[in-house]
């Protein structure tokens, strides 16, 4: 299977993901939701073949998310990708059309706090690690 028919084939597991993600608040200001949505990030890489796991830097400080591929052709090489997953408060309220942590889908868009900024990057880029292994692609670095 090539690589567009597999992003094709997983296109519904990408929007669901996205989906979990924007119904997870996580809200640096006020710190609410930022252990739950830490675990399901690391879930989410797991799922994608990214060897994962949560380090706790200490109090008052969110909950590092950090993931690992080994490379086959450059151990000694570092391919890096770096993203947060904490949203800013999503008040006023009364200015969104839909819950801000609903993830509503209408026809191609998804509406929903963090779903630009935040959770709608790094999602594709985990998947395309796990298409890129699932196909024994090895990334050159210099």
């Amino acid at each position: 299977m090539g690589i567009m028919e597999r992003v094709d084939s997983d296109m519904g597991g990408l929007i669901s993901d996205l989906q979990t993600l924007i119904r997870q608040p996580s809200i640096s200001a006020t710190n609410k939701g930022i252990p739950k949505c830490a675990e399901l990030v690391r879930n989410v890489m797991e799922c994608a073949g990214i060897h994962s796991k949560i380090l706790h830097l200490g109090d008052g400080v969110a909950p590092l998310v950090f993931g690992h591929v080994q490379s086959k052709c450059n151990p000694g090489r570092t391919l890096l990708f770096y993203n947060h997953y904490d949203v800013q408060p999503a008040e006023p309220f009364d200015l969104w059309d839909d819950p801000p942590f609903d993830g509503v889908r209408r026809g191609n868009k998804i509406f929903g706090r963090g779903q630009q900024t935040t959770r709608e990057n790094w999602l594709p880029e985990s998947r395309q690690l796990r298409y890129s292994c699932a196909r024994q692609v090895i990334f050159r670095t210099t």
